[in-house]
């Protein structure tokens, strides 16, 4: 079993925020469940950072998301995927792969 958490708020600031009040309740009353963490428009890149930055699992894909960190567009769901791995990467100091 996994928890998705899946902030809608559209400022990355709150979305970030509100997915960190989810973290702490699952924490609480459930620290043995594991947590999957994505965002929506404009906040996804927060939230995944934020998520990988605290150890959590993340998902991406072209229901969640457009475009790249940059605001450029996203060729499709695998130019995502790779972006969000790289990410992972530079964040926990792994290789992406």
């Amino acid at each position: 079993m996994r928890v998705l958490v899946e902030p809608d708020d559209p400022a990355p600031e709150q979305a970030v925020r509100r997915a960190a009040a989810i973290d702490a309740l699952v924490a609480h009353h459930a620290p043995e469940l594991p947590r999957l963490h994505h965002g929506y428009g404009a906040a996804t890149w927060a939230v995944l950072e934020a998520a990988l930055a605290a150890g959590h699992d993340v998902r991406v894909g072209l229901e969640d998301t457009l475009v790249l960190p940059d605001g450029s567009p996203a060729r499709d769901n695998a130019d995502l995927v790779a972006t969000a791995a790289a990410l992972a990467a530079r964040t926990r100091g792994t290789p992406a792969g």
